[in-house]
């Protein structure tokens, strides 16, 4: 136990004396003044530290204290020690201080009295001038023409961000704003190379040509015109004014070889198609001529007609007189045959026909029948009756006349007798007649009386109303 209280005494003894010997003093680590050399009316820093100081050292600078480590700026008006003191030590710098006059404080070679800015070692007489805000060669002029990284502006006076004359400024000024030149009129706005050309008679996007291009607003559609007749074919382009053979405004040209064909010609008879319809030397084309509906084809047409170039179709009659179109047999140039028809179309019907017999149509020209009894054949056509007469030299007693008539079945005559003497008149004006129906047999008979003298027995063969026939009858007759 006393040996572990003697060692502990002796462990405290020797740390005493080991804190005797690890006490620090304080000392200076560093006082500078940056820089040391100035200019008059410059300034410079000093800056120091001290190393080992408590809060009991006493840190002085030119006697005022000061903590033991710290900056402090100074600008001395001439050269000037500065003394930094710790417990007794001391340690002195001296601050040069040069006349201003001589001051090149940016190091760039020229004196404050040249240098415009001598703070700034870009900034002197001679330097290149650059777009930065400063005046850089001190010439009294900031960001002037042409400064190392000026662009290009252009005068603008129609305020359309496009310019004509160019500047090489730092920035826009005095109506150079614009960034971007080739203005070709910079008098007009609407006119710059970002415009839309249209069809206005001005070059709108300056590229040296007027109204060029396809499809420009306003622009009107221009065909293929070869033939220059104002018609073209194609599919035309939307120009502002004809271009080489881009020059008819109307398309539907069919020949654009030919002037004389496009949709706005005359049709004429040329075998052409002249007014581009899709039609040759159709009706009413210029030199036509009148063709009238013939059905039948007999050469004779009615009162249809066209003006053709050609016949076509059935319009090939060169003339309206067919009075029956759909008979080829009837027309002005056949002859008129006993038919009941109007063969040749002179709006008659079955006139001046020759029955085959001579002319006995009234009394005076009645035929003589050289027999008392006999039979013979007759017609009867339209308008028509016959006369005939049998001669009785002297009669000397009592007779009678007898006629039989035998008809036609299409027909309607009469049948009549009388005796005259004279042949002007019966001599009892009166005559004896038959009159049956239609297609029958007619018999008639008169009474002769003895007279003493001669006379004639009259036979009359007639139609009833407008009747006729192409059929021959036949008349038997007696006198007894």
């Amino acid at each position: 136990m006393r040996a572990i209280i003697i060692l502990s005494l002796v462990l405290l003894l020797l740390a005493g004396c080991v804190e005797e010997e690890v006490k620090l003093v304080p000392e200076i680590e560093y006082f500078n003044a940056t820089p040391a050399t100035i200019y008059k009316g410059d300034s410079t820093v000093l800056s120091w530290k001290v190393v080992n100081a408590t809060n009991k050292t006493i840190v002085a600078l030119d006697m005022v204290q000061v903590p033991a480590e710290g900056e402090k700026t100074v600008t001395p008006e001439e050269t000037t020690n500065y003394t930094l003191s710790v417990e007794g030590k001391n340690r002195t710098i001296t601050v040069i201080v040069l006349p201003a006059e001589e001051a090149d404080r940016d190091k760039d070679g020229y004196r404050v009295t040249e240098d415009c800015n001598d703070n700034n070692n870009a900034v002197y007489p001679g330097a290149e001038e650059k777009c930065d805000g400063i005046d850089d060669d001190c010439d009294g002029f900031v960001d002037e023409e042409n400064a190392t990284g000026c662009i290009n502006y252009y005068l603008d006076k129609d305020k359309d961000s496009y310019g004509s004359d160019a500047r090489c400024l730092c920035k826009p000024e005095e109506g150079y704003t614009a960034g971007r030149g080739g203005d070709c009129n910079d008098a007009d706005a609407t006119i710059s190379p970002l415009a839309t050309e249209v069809c206005d008679r001005k070059d709108n996007n300056c590229d040296n040509k007027t109204d060029d291009g396809e499809n420009l607003y306003g622009c009107i559609k221009f065909y293929i015109d070869e033939d220059n007749d104002k018609y073209g074919i194609g599919m035309g382009k939307c120009l502002c004014m004809p271009f080489d053979v881009y020059r008819a405004n109307e398309s539907g040209d069919c020949d654009d070889t030919d002037d004389d064909i496009n949709p706005g010609a005359k049709e004429v008879c040329d075998g052409k198609d002249n007014d581009c319809d899709k039609e040759v030397d159709e009706e009413n084309a210029q030199g036509c001529k009148d063709y009238y509906k013939d059905q039948d084809g007999d050469g004779y047409g009615i009162n249809k007609k066209k003006c053709l170039c050609e016949p076509e179709g059935e319009y090939r009659a060169k003339n309206a007189d067919d009075c029956d179109d759909l008979n080829k047999t009837i027309n002005p140039g056949q002859n008129e045959i006993c038919n009941g028809i109007d063969d040749d179309c002179d709006g008659q019907v079955d006139e001046g026909i020759n029955d085959g017999y001579e002319a006995n149509n009234n009394m005076a020209s009645a035929k003589l029948l050289s027999d008392e009894t006999g039979e013979l054949e007759g017609k009867i056509l339209k308008g028509d009756e016959d006369y005939y007469k049998v001669h009785i030299a002297n009669i000397t007693a009592n007779m009678t006349g007898n006629a039989e008539l035998s008809v036609p079945e299409d027909a309607d005559f009469d049948l009549c007798v009388c005796w005259s003497s004279n042949l002007t008149s019966c001599d009892l004006a009166n005559w004896e007649c038959s009159e049956n129906e239609p297609g029958m047999d007619e018999r008639a008979n008169v009474s002769i009386e003895a007279i003493g003298k001669g006379g004639y027995f009259v036979i009359r063969v007639f139609p009833v109303g407008n009747d006729w026939s192409c059929e021959e009858y036949g008349l038997s007759w007696m006198v007894e």
